[in-house]
């Protein structure tokens, strides 16, 4: 079976207008998917926004805790090493007192009798003075009498 010209024609024209439908419904496919990406897009941009804040909402809640818990952490470390000074000075006071006790002892031994030589010193130098003093008046009377 062989087609006439006029049938030739006619599925020409068919085909033509299938195919100018097929290119319009292809163009609006093409306009309606780039909208939808157009759309896509923008809303997957403030999905994104949306995921960082949130995101950078967490980190900041994450950087404070942190912060809390070194902060933490420094404090128990100060209070223990406070304890630990307290300790060792507690420890060690007994032993600086037992020093400051003997220093003290040794320097009053030395220092006691030097004390007591001193006013012995002192007590003989005073009776000297009296006397040179003595001496002196009854020279100057002698020259007295004498001039």
């Amino acid at each position: 079976m062989s087609l006439t010209e006029d049938d030739r024609r006619w599925l020409l024209d068919q085909l033509e207008g299938h195919r100018d439908e097929n290119r319009r419904w292809v163009l609006e496919l093409r306009d309606e998917d780039r909208r939808w990406t157009i759309e896509r897009s923008a809303e997957q941009r403030e999905e994104d926004r949306r995921w960082v804040l949130e995101l950078r909402d967490a980190e900041r809640q994450w950087v404070l805790e942190l912060r809390d818990a070194e902060r933490q952490w420094v404090l128990e470390l100060r209070d223990a090493e406070r304890q630990w000074v307290l300790e060792q000075f507690r420890e060690h006071r007994e032993l600086l007192e037992t020093v400051e006790t003997r220093l003290l002892t040794e320097f009053h031994k030395w220092a006691s009798p030097m004390e007591a030589r001193q006013r012995t010193h002192t007590a003989t130098l005073r009776a000297i003075d009296l006397e040179l003093e003595s001496l002196n008046e009854r020279v100057k009377r002698l020259e007295e009498d004498a001039a």
